[in-house]
């Protein structure tokens, strides 16, 4: 069955911008037909294929229609488990599903939820029929081959997962809170989904396996692939991935029947949806503690099941809802004291197969003087703004949220056709809302619901559901005395009779998904998928600006890029470039309204850089440019603003000075960067030096920054070459840069002069009931002809890492080492966990014992070796899957040497083991070691194992850094809280 999809056009008004040229704001969107084929069996089982040609990737995505609902008594989260299991079962003769997924170069991911679990996959597209055969298994034999041994390590590391998500998150204990609220116990959203450490405790390897047998079948699964093939060949595909496992097709009824692809029916009937249960607030309204800093306050309301005509009504409403209660708390919109009143404000909705919620949360800063129980009544107070309709006073604000509400779900889901291969992307949107709808052209029927989806039907939604008595709230507060010591209590809870940790791996046991003669570097270059630099058009404009352009893809989207060096570490004096960035508005923003051509703009700043990047529907290329053209040349320099400005940084500064993490990130780079620009921290000395500069230092600095010469600009996307470049020349041939700067690109930064030594250095945070482990060091990178070979090493070492402190031991969610780069020379090797209190010493030693062990310059295993640079040859495409992520790899690339992608696959097919011990040279007994967590458990671990360590007094060092009135008012503000937390 072929289905096809479009897309249509949507007319909004046009703007311009000072003396650049006009540019038309009215959305062009082109025609966009999305053709698939759709495979319905009797077994219940349902496989969807989309046809995608702009890079041979393949995205798959598995949804199972059962999650936290179907837990058995007593073994809460038992579901979230059996989703991390089903990556350790092995089948026939093929390494376990997440070693055989890897080393084909693929991503993974998998969530669960109370009505769904999922598993989302992309990779290269040669692996569609091995990975699809993964699928087949998982709804034949999910957990085959899975041990009690297994089990009990991946219960470990969902208890990691829960002390992450919610023991030591700001407000993740308020969720539940909020459900048992909103939700009665029969229905499946009251219990958490992940369970506790004592329901954990419960799972055993029967309970996982009975719950597999039960719910992992074809009755309940969809799938849907989206990738460079032709969708002829889905049956063969079908046919080969499924054809020898019968149960998968056929109706297990009627085994021996015909087989006849059949209709699916969908799994909500909209008509007949179990009306939402009316909330049951406490007395009183709950609080519960949290990593926060000032009492948060989180709200919630129950809505009708999702899936259904109406679920963009509620978005919609929900997306209104937090510009409401902003404007009700703050409305003029303007933070007219010192500090803002509200750090954050939003509100979303989860939608459900049975009911849906819209949860906000409302967290004020320390100037914010109303009690939570009155900020609560205050945020009920602002609920009738959602149903005025013709006051005067009001609507030209409610309908300006409406519009935003509106064109941004739009922009969204233009966007999202975008994202054909990434986790989370267009296979997985498009397979939740098969799944539960029966309807395959996802993005056709939401953009057509959207388009009429009108504000009276958002008001009556409103005046229905969220209103005042079907409101519920949670206050999250900060830990008091008696809650800390509970949690210095429990530090270690559910890992009492966990074995003495070692360094024992499963190497042996490692099994390889390529044969040794297979990784030879011919194979490595042939697959290592770069960015098709023909197809990039590289012009130098008068005015020095280099522009390349590239079409790429088939969505109607295009993306732009302009890319200017720039940064503190480069500025002329220390924090110039953020007080620039602070201090002086770019652009003109009542005209450059991007969300009326389906756009979204952003910024973002690196170390060496900034970016100002747009996208928007390709028909209106020229506004996007427009924009950026905008952001890059019209200033507004604010300097009325300057002594609030600096007055909020210090207030920053102070408050983030309470925090070990922030002593943690700050004393790690400048024990790690002696004397270099990389080490510098600002101090509360810079503030009084802001406070000198004036608006020619910030016109100087903005100018030099902002200039053609120091810059680059990027276009990926469906678009035309030379169309594009005239809209260029037409935006930017006028571009010059000021009289008052050097003409030019920013300087580089210089290489450190100093290896610090080793040091392992511990932040007390006692209230943890996890701990952060972070290594870093430098390596003797110094010539691009290393690349590859620091890739392939963090590579190597990442997977080393995982085995141990994940796979084997358990003692963290995940463990990642990573090789990055700022410029030849200056670079930055990182190690990094969250683990377990009683692990941390084995967490250390075994990132020294790595480190080592490569480093003595023993040779690696070939096969180990051979199946890293594979395993990143193959994932290599996944980097520019989309239009966004094109721009993205393109802007790694600097004055035009976009050749640096062939020198790069050519450097990976030739990388050894034998240049790894000198890139390390720098590192091994040089690294700063940073580690925050009970220090009660870190330095009897580290005493244990005989690895030297200074405990370090943060809580002194801010207090260093405030002023004698300061120190003061902290010492009577802590007496107060002291004797309150005695009460």
């Amino acid at each position: 069955m072929l289905t096809t999809t479009a897309l249509f056009v949507l007319s909004l008004g046009s703007a311009h911008a000072g003396d650049i040229p006009k540019a038309d704001y009215k959305l062009k969107l082109d025609e966009y037909n999305i053709q698939m084929a759709d495979y319905q069996f009797p077994s219940g089982l349902r496989v969807i294929f989309q046809e995608e040609h702009s890079q041979p990737i393949v995205a798959i995505t598995t949804v199972i229609d059962t999650g936290s609902e179907a837990d058995q008594e007593g073994m809460d989260g038992i579901a979230h488990v059996l989703e991390h299991l089903a990556f350790r079962a092995k089948h026939g003769d093929l390494p376990k599903n997440w070693d055989f997924i890897q080393q084909m170069g693929a991503v993974i991911n998998a969530s669960t939820s109370v009505d769904w679990t999922d598993y989302m996959t992309i990779a290269p597209v040669d692996s569609l029929i091995p990975l699809l055969r993964i699928e087949a298994k998982r709804i034949s034999d999910g957990v085959a081959n899975v041990t009690e041994k297994d089990v009990h390590t991946e219960v470990e590391i969902a208890r990691n997962e829960l002390r992450m998500r919610y023991e030591n998150a700001a407000v993740g204990e308020a969720w539940d809170a909020i459900s048992q609220q909103l939700f009665t116990p029969e229905w499946t959203y009251y219990r958490s989904t992940i369970g506790s450490h004592e329901t954990l405790s419960n799972i055993t390897l029967e309970g996982v396996q009975e719950y597999a047998a039960t719910n992992y079948v074809p009755a309940n699964t969809t799938i849907v692939v989206i990738g460079d093939f032709h969708l002829e060949d889905a049956g063969e595909i079908i046919n080969k991935a499924f054809g020898d496992i019968p149960e998968l097709l056929v109706d297990p009824e009627n085994p021996d029947g015909e087989l006849q692809l059949t209709e699916s029916v969908s799994r909500i009937d909209c008509g007949a949806r179990k009306a939402p249960p009316a909330p049951n607030p406490a007395a009183e309204i709950p609080r519960v503690r949290g990593m926060v800093e000032n009492e948060t306050v989180v709200l919630g309301w129950s809505l009708p099941g999702g899936y259904c005509d109406d679920e963009n009504v509620m978005g919609f409403a929900a997306s209104q809802l937090g510009s409401y209660i902003a404007y009700h708390l703050v409305p003029d919109w303007e933070w007219n004291d010192d500090e803002q009143s509200f750090d954050s404000i939003g509100c979303f909705i989860d939608p459900g197969q049975y009911a849906s919620s819209v949860l906000c949360f409302i967290e004020p800063s320390a100037k914010y003087d109303f009690s939570a129980e009155r900020l609560v009544e205050k945020a009920k107070d602002a609920l009738y703004l959602q149903w005025q309709k013709d006051n005067p006073m009001y609507k030209p604000f409610i309908d300006a949220s409406y519009n935003q509400a509106k064109m941004s779900s739009i922009a969204g889901m233009l966007q999202g056709l975008d994202q054909v291969a990434s986790l989370g992307g267009r296979a997985t949107t498009a397979a939740h809302f098969t799944h539960f709808t029966a309807d395959p052209r996802f993005f056709t029927t939401n953009m057509n619901q959207m388009m009429t989806v009108e504000q009276h039907l958002v008001q009556a939604m409103a005046e229905k559901y969220l209103v005042r008595d079907r409101m519920v709230a949670v206050i999250v507060e900060p830990l008091d005395a008696e809650e800390r010591a509970r949690r210095e209590a429990n530090a270690t809870q559910g890992t009492e009779d966990r074995d003495v940790y070692t360094g024992s791996t499963r190497e042996k046991q490692y099994e390889y998904a390529f044969e040794l003669e297979d990784l030879i570097p011919e194979n490595i270059r042939a697959v290592t998928i770069t960015p098709d630099v023909e197809r990039i058009r590289s012009v130098m404009l008068d005015n020095g600006l280099r522009v390349n352009i590239m079409p790429y893809g088939t969505v109607p989207l295009v993306h732009v890029g302009l890319k200017v060096r720039g940064g503190d570490v480069l500025a002329d004096s220390w924090d110039l470039d953020s007080f620039t960035e602070a201090l002086s508005y770019r652009g003109d923003g009542q005209t450059e309204r991007v969300l009326a051509v389906a756009g979204f703009y952003g910024e973002g700043q690196g170390t060496l850089s900034r970016t100002l990047e747009v996208s928007g529907s390709s028909g209106n290329l020229e506004a996007l440019l427009h924009k950026v053209r905008g952001k890059a040349g019209m200033f507004d320099w604010q300097m009325a603003g300057k002594s609030q400005q600096i007055k909020s940084w210090e207030g920053s500064f102070k408050g983030n000075g309470e925090d070990p993490e922030t002593w943690a990130s700050r004393l790690g780079n400048q024990r790690l960067f002696v004397g270099h620009p990389l080490g510098r921290a600002t101090t509360r000395a810079d503030y009084d030096i802001m406070r000198a500069y004036g608006v020619a230092d910030v016109k100087r600095w903005a100018h030099t920054k902002y200039q053609p010469a120091n810059a680059e600009l990027y276009i990926v996307g469906k678009l035309d070459a030379d169309v594009a470049e005239a809209a260029v020349r037409k935006f930017f041939d006028g571009w010059e840069p000021a009289d008052d700067v050097v003409v030019g690109r920013l300087g580089a930064l210089p290489a450190p002069e100093i290896q610090p030594d080793r040091q392992v250095l511990i932040f007390d945070k006692p209230i943890a009931t996890q701990t952060d482990v972070l290594l870093g060091c430098q390596l003797n990178w110094t010539t691009a002809d290393q690349d590859a070979a620091a890739y392939v090493l963090g590579d190597t070492l990442d997977e080393d890492a995982w085995r141990r402190l994940r796979e084997d031991q358990g003692v963290t969610y995940g463990a990642g080492v990573y090789a990055t780069q700022w410029e030849p020379g200056v670079n930055k090797l990182v190690m990094t966990s969250i683990v377990q209190n009683n692990a941390v010493g084995f967490a250390v030693e075994t990132f020294f014992g790595l480190l080592e062990d490569v480093a003595g310059g023993g040779e690696i295993d070939p096969h180990k070796l051979g199946s890293v640079k594979m395993s990143r040859a193959r994932k290599y495409v996944l980097g520019h899957q989309s239009g966004s992520s094109m721009l993205g790899r393109l802007m790694t690339v600097d004055e035009g040497d976009f050749d640096k992608f062939n020198r790069y696959a050519d450097g990976l097919a030739n990388v050894t083991s034998a240049g790894f011990a000198d890139l390390l040279s720098t590192c091994v007994d040089h690294e700063v070691v940073t580690i925050v967590g009970p220090k009660e458990f870190a330095t009897a671990q580290l005493d244990e194992k005989g690895i030297a360590y200074t405990v370090v007094d943060w809580e002194a060092l801010h207090l260093e850094t405030l002023t004698e009135k300061e120190r003061k008012k902290k010492a009577k503000a802590d007496a107060k809280k002291e004797k309150e937390d005695a009460k």
